[in-house]
């Protein structure tokens, strides 16, 4: 059967020898397939890796009437779309809100652009997740938007991958008897791994906006069966070779690339394919 690309969209992505905000593309929601190639003069191997897709996200803003509380900003936050339409105003997120990012399978972070940066308070970010119905317990995170303050500019936000449990469950059995379970109010979702960011001070900064986020893929295999989820990376030859191609599907959320001595920038090319 002939394929048709029915729609396109390219990147450049500097190479790096370690993760950073500049090597992490979030995924176009409409692409099933990309390409990679990197022309080089000298022959190195680049590391490709594959995170997963943020299937929902949630702010739960505390001081809004009871049955909007929890707003879904999963499109808003994931489509790449960083027009003015997108993405969302945090200057007003205080102590007591929350941002709820549901995953089917676990990361070791995100990359969080932030627009609108913040420049005032000393607040810092805390995060958290949910391993079991009912019970949080902290992440120790490595907040890469922090200078003196949290989402101060665009960054990684990483942390250690839980290796015990971290299971699949709704929004509403994991909020279930804590503060910010309000009954009904609690989106009814599948089942989902769960993350919660908080901030440790009521944000000031009265122009503080995020476009985009990406959860990053899980380095560590942590145990058999659905919970061995590491190292989904692919190795690639730099150097003027045909564009490596990749098909993706909907639970790939984004695309990593690093490369040990290679700084020039790799060409990222997103298609939806069809065949007809």
């Amino acid at each position: 059967m002939a394929e048709a690309i029915a729609k396109f969209r390219g990147d450049s992505v500097t190479l790096a020898a370690t993760i950073a905000f500049a090597t992490v593309r979030s995924k176009p929601p409409w692409a099933n397939r990309v390409t990679v190639q990197a022309p080089s003069a000298t022959l190195e191997l680049i590391t490709v890796g594959f995170g997963p897709k943020i299937e929902k996200l949630y702010i739960f803003d505390e001081s809004l009437a009871r049955g909007s509380r929890y707003q879904d900003f999963t499109k808003a936050l994931t489509d790449r779309d960083t027009g003015t339409d997108s993405g969302t105003t945090l200057n007003a997120f205080q102590t007591l809100d929350r941002l709820y990012i549901g995953l089917k399978r676990r990361s070791r972070g995100l990359a969080v652009d932030v627009a609108g940066t913040n420049g005032a308070g000393t607040a810092a970010m805390v995060g958290e997740y949910f391993p079991a119905p009912g019970t949080v317990t902290d992440l120790t995170i490595t907040d890469g938007t922090f200078t003196t303050l949290t989402l101060a500019q665009d960054g990684l936000v990483t942390w250690t991958v839980p290796t015990g449990a971290w299971p699949l469950i709704t929004l509403r059995e994991a909020v279930k008897g804590l503060a910010d379970d309000i009954g009904t109010d609690v989106p009814e979702t599948e089942p989902l791994r769960w993350l919660r960011l908080r901030v440790d001070a009521n944000l000031t900064d009265t122009a503080i906006s995020v476009d985009e986020i990406t959860a990053l893929l899980n380095t560590d295999v942590v145990g058999p069966g659905e919970d061995a989820e590491g190292f989904d990376v692919v190795r690639i030859a730099s150097g003027n070779y045909p564009a490596n191609a990749f098909p993706i599907g909907d639970e790939v959320g984004g695309i990593e690339l690093v490369s040990a001595s290679i700084t020039s920038a790799a060409a990222v090319n997103w298609f939806n394919v069809q065949g007809r």
